[in-house]
């Protein structure tokens, strides 16, 4: 087989024996598209049919070439330089992270910089109590990619001060790019043991906080969604936007929550659903309102082979000692067996001591994409698109970086 179209010498590197164009957009393109034409090249054919001027005889034997290239290529490179040859066009936000959690607090910059590599490009970074708040804060300050979010979680509020509302109003003003989270209500196995009405008081504060300050707020909802509907009713609606976090919820809330401004954010639990059920749900939802999501360190999506997750085995780092999730993390598939939301038959078949590291977003990724029938492209490019445009308030980084 000839050598690929020449790009000069200058361009050209050694990777696995096969001389390989430097220029990633160059390669990518090539290998991502057969049909992909390079107007620079030397090959005659190649320059006659960009310039539209080849017969279709051309045309048909320079796709072969290009076809051909592109399987020999696939088998000779390595198996790492696929995988970020897949991954380098798409663009992804993981919308519902836990970057702070005590059980991945010490290797947080390596998990940012590894999901990174793989096209995440921004991390909305929920905290829980007021115990770990200056952690995400702290995390905020130092990577420009996370977004922080400040909220009383419903399993904490046992935990929580008297003067937490103002500690959060302080913390939210003080952190102009900082939207609301995690927040929620909760009725499934811990959930059941903290006294609902102390829950919707504090959740309902928290949500008018957001909408006077206009930011997002990101919630957790187990096994209480009619409630959950009732209160955007009569405090809503919410312009900046409500985030329903690993939704699981029914096809027919759909468009009355959209309404009120909510949008549908999926991770590895979604996997855990009937499939056809979650198919209708999905198809339920606007495009413009459908985010993805890891939960990281939990929803570890399932996969068929254990060796395409990226695990994180447990850490105990000093944050332990700043918030005793333990077992009772805020999406741990404990709480996950008896609930509608976080089901554990949707956790991977792995052992516990496993942890989701959010590059496995992909996997939320390709999952969500065959349920809607989508390209991985396509679904990649509406949700991150999304959002960038929920997480754009006035105060914002993405502000910021525009």
């Amino acid at each position: 087989m000839p050598p690929p179209p020449d790009v000069g010498p200058s361009r050209r590197n050694n990777l696995g024996g096969l001389e390989l164009a430097t220029d990633l957009t160059y390669i990518v393109a090539t290998v991502a598209s057969p049909t992909t034409l390079d107007t620079n090249t030397n090959n005659s054919s190649a320059r006659l049919i960009a310039s539209g001027k080849s017969a279709a005889i051309h045309k048909d034997l320079f796709s072969i070439y290009i076809k051909n290239w592109r399987e020999n290529l696939l088998k000779t490179i390595s198996s790492e330089l696929v995988y970020h040859l897949t991954h380098i066009m798409i663009k992804l936000f993981d919308s519902h992270c836990h970057l702070q959690d005590p059980r991945i607090f010490n290797v947080a910059p390596k998990l940012i910089r590894e999901a990174i590599d793989t096209g995440v490009i921004h991390f909305a970074v929920n905290g829980v109590s007021e115990k770990d708040w200056h952690l995400v804060k702290e995390m905020s300050d130092s990577y420009p990619c996370v977004v922080p979010n400040f909220g009383l979680h419903p399993w904490f509020i046992s935990d929580r001060t008297g003067n937490w509302l103002n500690t959060l109003k302080k913390f939210l003003e003080a952190t102009p790019s900082a939207a609301v989270g995690e927040i929620g209500l909760d009725k499934g196995s811990i959930g059941r043991q903290i006294d609902f009405t102390a829950q919707v008081e504090i959740f309902r504060e928290q949500l008018q906080l957001a909408k006077k300050l206009k930011r997002p707020a990101s919630v957790h909802c187990v096994r209480a969604f009619g409630d959950l509907l009732e209160i955007m009713k009569s405090t809503g609606p919410f312009p900046a936007g409500v985030v329903l976090h690993s939704y699981m919820g029914s096809a027919e809330m759909v468009p009355e929550l959209s309404r009120l401004g909510a949008y549908f954010s999926f991770s590895g639990f979604l996997m855990s659903m009937k499939e056809s059920k979650a198919k209708k749900m999905l198809k339920s939802i606007p495009p413009e309102k459908i985010l993805l999501e890891t939960d990281a360190p939990d929803a570890l999506p399932k996969a068929s082979k254990s060796d395409s997750l990226i695990l994180i085995e447990r850490k105990v780092s000093v944050a332990e000692e700043l918030l005793d999730c333990g077992e009772n993390s805020p999406s741990n598939n404990d709480n996950a067996a008896d609930n509608t939301c976080h089901d554990e038959s949707g956790a991977s078949e792995l052992p516990e001591v496993n942890l989701n590291h959010p590059a496995n977003i992909h996997h939320v990724l390709a999952y969500t994409a065959n349920l809607l029938e989508m390209s991985k492209e396509q679904l990649a490019d509406v949700t991150y698109r999304n959002a960038v445009r929920l997480f754009s308030y006035e105060g914002s980084k993405l502000l910021q970086e525009a």
